[in-house]
């Protein structure tokens, strides 16, 4: 499993995006694609510093990110 966080000024902006975020990507694991990671839950944290923090706990890709796989081939096309 890997958490994904995400930091905002509000705890508003935060819940915001991690329960969007969440919500999507678990509706598009629920259809048994091998390519879309499973999303398990979402939480957030309220601090009393800026950022307040949001996270999300998903299947672990033992590839990397879609980021890491479009920056290997932006360096090393084929």
């Amino acid at each position: 499993m890997v958490v994904k966080i995400v930091g905002h000024r509000t705890l508003a902006e935060v819940t915001n995006e991690i329960n969007t975020e969440f919500y999507f990507q678990h509706i598009l694991s629920q259809r048994s694609c091998p390519h879309v990671l499973s999303a398990y839950a979402c939480s957030t944290r309220r601090r009393q510093f800026d950022p307040q923090l949001g996270y999300m706990y998903m299947e672990w890709a033992p590839y990397g990110s879609l980021q890491d796989l479009q920056r290997r081939l932006r360096e090393n096309p084929k």
